[in-house]
This record gives structure tokens, sequence and C-alpha cells, in this order.
């Protein structure tokens, strides 16, 4: 098992690669005649390599060598340094190749496992990073069926699983949603083979109304188009190829409220920011805990005036810790301001602010 170094100067993409190691293979192995007979089989997966050889080592290696040196005028070697080792291993020894590792016992028995590189850190994308619910399942499911399919032996097999469970529970995912999809993917039967898959229809043709998808000028429309369309070979054996939905359109009440303006609807009617900790009386002791760093950047004024236009405009009620809402910060150096959004709290869009340009550079948040 080894690999050819494709790295030329122009470095080649993948399929320029593989090409040009098949290509090198055929005229240095096959179509010269240098075939020996204790090459029983040899896979390649781009440049990298891995056969069966039936023979002694000495022999292996004094082929593999006159084959490195055949590469050579091509530009390319299965090593460069020829004191390095050859991975060559008996009998009873795993073999890597790829991601896998294979034996074959004394009988001929082929064992299989996964290949982990002593540098993997054993980490997947974290639980708690800002993605799509389906995708956590998808990753625990998609590395379990990997195992799946590469481990021919369910003993083994179990004990990889009980060590990716641990590389997922290390990553924060709940461990009844990695156990579940463990036991599901064990009772699913080792299969190699390529399932082909029938070939779909094509999608329906929908066309979205508005308002009244049920009159008869509307159903003479859907009825004389799937006609139509029933006429092209695509669409001959569907009964009903397009179709009708129905999308409300916006009312008055959806245009005026926004949704978002319901998450400050918990404060009152009051304007102006406020300190989300009040300040201690005096002879009174300061709570204990850390000071929240955000409410000293902000200002107690109602309203907000534009150093570009001039105009003014009222602030509603809110804290640092106030959801869905548009902020503005003054630069207290030049008086430039700046606008933006946030639906997370204001006091963790402060902080992200905060961390790059520093507590010195704004004087008001409103």
């Amino acid at each position: 098992s080894s690999g050819i170094n494709a790295e030329w100067p122009l470095r080649p993409g993948v399929s320029l690669a593989n090409i040009t190691v098949y290509y090198v293979l055929r005229c240095v192995i096959y179509d010269s005649g240098n075939v020996p007979k204790g090459l029983l089989g040899l896979k390649r997966f781009v440049d990298d390599l891995a056969g069966l050889w039936v023979g002694s080592k000495n022999d292996f290696i004094t082929w593999a060598n006159m084959v490195n040196e055949s590469l050579n005028r091509f530009g390319l070697s299965i090593k460069d340094n020829l004191d390095d080792p050859w991975d060559f291993n008996s009998p009873g020894n795993y073999t890597v190749f790829l991601d896998i590792r294979f034996m074959f016992n004394s009988t001929g028995c082929l064992f299989t496992d996964v290949n982990v590189k002593s540098t993997d850190a054993g980490f997947y994308l974290h639980y708690s990073s800002y993605h799509p619910r389906n995708t956590f399942p998808s990753i625990v499911y998609s590395q379990a069926l990997r195992y799946r399919r590469i481990i021919n032996d369910d003993l083994r097999l179990h004990r990889r699983l009980e060590e990716l469970e641990q590389c997922f529970l290390k990553s924060g995912y709940p461990k009844k949603l990695v156990k579940n999809i463990l036991i599901d993917v064990v009772k699913r039967k080792r299969n190699l083979d390529y399932t082909k898959k029938e070939a779909s229809p094509p999608n329906k043709v929908l066309w979205v109304q508005t308002f009244g998808p049920a009159t008869a000028p509307i159903k003479k429309l859907v009825k004389d188009a799937n006609k139509l369309l029933q006429s092209s070979q695509a669409w001959a054996d569907n009964k009903t190829v397009m179709g009708v939905v129905c999308k409300r359109a916006k009312n008055i009440g959806d245009m005026i409220l926004k949704r978002k303006h319901l998450a400050l609807s918990s404060h009152n009617n009051s304007e102006g920011t406020e300190r989300c900790t009040s300040l201690p009386l005096p002879n009174q002791k300061r709570k204990r805990g850390r000071p929240c760093a955000s409410c000293p950047l902000m200002s107690n004024s109602s309203t907000i005036t534009s150093t570009a236009t001039g105009k003014i405009f009222k602030t509603p009620r809110a804290d640092c810790k106030s959801r869905n809402l548009i902020y503005c910060a003054q630069c207290r150096i030049c008086n430039k301001q700046y606008a933006g959004k946030s639906v997370n709290k204001l006091q963790k869009r402060i902080s992200g602010h905060r961390s790059h340009v520093g507590d010195e550079v704004f004087d008001e948040w409103e």
C-alpha cells in the first residue's frame, strides 16, 4: 500500500491526476509486460494503490524499486526516498488504504476496520453551533453508516461505535439522540452494493394563486394546460401535470404589524434606554458578580439625533437584554453614527463590537 506523488509544478486537479496516473501505470506495468506472477491484484484510487502479493518481501521490494525507477521518467515516484520502508504487511497484520484497514488471516479470510489517524482529535460539528437541527442527526447517521459498511465483523463494529459515541458526546450531542441512531444503524444489513433508484417522474407544476383557486376560469385554464403538457413525451404518463395552490395575500394587519414588534410588547410605553441592573444607592453595597460591561455604553436619552440629516428619532424603552431591535452607535472621535439590527440580546451584539474596536470608540448606544 502506497501512493504516487502526483504534485507536479503545475499541480493538476483530481481529474487530471487520475488520468495521468492511469496512463503512467498502463505504460510502466501493464502494457510493458512488467506484471509479476506474485501480483494477484492491484486497486487504485487516484494516486493511492494497494494490492495483494504472493511471494517473498525481497521479491516485492525488487519489483517495486524497478517500477519506481520507471516512473521517474514521467516525473512521478511512488516514494521520493528509496531508503524509506515499503508498507508491506504479512498475513495477520493490518494494511492501510485510504480510510480502511484490512488484512487476510492464514486461511485467507478478509478482515476490515476503520482507519483512524493518530492526529484525529475525535471532534465533530459541535451541537451548540447555529446550524439547522436536522444537520446533527445526519452527521451521526452518516458516520455510523460509514462504520457499518466498512467493518465486516459485528464485535469490532460494536467496539468502534462505542468509540464513535464518545466522540459525539464530547462534541455536545445528546446521549439519547446518538444512542437511538447507533441502534438503528446496527440493525441494518451491511450492504455494499449500489442501490439503483427508480427514475422518479417529473415534479408537478404548481400554479400559485392568491385568490379564487377553485373558480371556473382557473379550472378551465388548468384543464387546458394539462392537455398541452401531456402531449409532450416527458409528461405523457402523468394524469395531472399542473395543479393549483393557494397562498393568502397579505392583509392590512400583516402590512402594519410586524412580528418582531411583539418582542418588545413586555415593555411599557415609556421611552429611553435604561440599565439592566440598577446602580447601588448611597451607603448601599454593590451586588456581587461582575458588573454589566454594556450598560455604561448606553445612553439614557429618549431620542437619537442623526448627525448626517439632523432628524430626531424617538426610542422605545429597552435595555441591553432586549432583543429584536435596531440600535445606533456613535463614535466619540469623529461623531459618525452606525445603525444596525440584532435579533439577539443587545448585550451580545455590543460585546461583539467591543471585541473588534474597544470600549473607547463608541459614545452612545440607543
